[in-house]
């Protein structure tokens, strides 16, 4: 799993941002290449101030310590963006 940040969303006094999985599979045969890629969001995060709030997809809560045994120092990365 390639875990990355999308680019952080500005409106206002929110700040939202995607964290996603990405995958890239190539495979080939003697005449031909074929390459797939997937893109698909693992958390969402949403900042109003100092008030940070992460969700699943689904639109579960997630916590603290669920976003950073995914992406260590996701939390206070997010916190410290102007």
């Amino acid at each position: 799993m390639t875990l990355s940040f999308d680019q952080m969303l500005r409106t206002g006094p929110f700040r939202v941002v995607a964290l996603t999985n990405a995958t890239v599979t190539a495979s080939h045969t003697k005449k031909a290449v074929s390459v797939f890629g997937c893109k698909s969001p693992v958390a969402v995060l949403v900042r109003q101030g100092a008030t940070l709030k992460a969700f699943r997809p689904d639109g579960a809560p997630m916590s603290k310590d669920d976003i950073e045994k995914l992406y260590p120092g996701a939390w206070d990365r997010v916190l410290a963006e102007a």
